[in-house]
């Protein structure tokens, strides 16, 4: 099912993608490159319009430095670099 501007994936939204993806200070194109779709396929991940495959979640990961998990959640501070966040996460846990 997908909504607005968020993509579902097994009851999931890919609807952090942007916020880190900006975090990461990277462009779409680049980001497209780097796990080999077109920066066409990232607007459409971005904007909920196409759903990635799961090897695509995954280099989007290794790329961006996060987890699958992570590009899955609504609740990614977009202004902390995520190494920030997982280190404030592990201090608190």
């Amino acid at each position: 099912m997908k909504h607005k501007n968020n993509i579902t994936i097994g009851g999931d939204t890919l609807n952090s993608l942007k916020k880190i993806r900006e975090v990461a200070k990277m462009t779409q194109a680049e980001l497209a490159e780097k796990i080999g779709v077109s920066r066409q396929s990232i607007v459409r991940y971005e904007n909920g319009n196409c759903e990635p495959r799961a090897s695509e979640l995954s280099k989007m990961a290794e790329v961006l430095g996060c987890s699958v998990d992570e590009l899955l959640r609504d609740d990614v501070n977009p202004t902390a670099p995520l190494s920030e966040q997982r280190q404030g996460e592990a201090e608190t846990a």
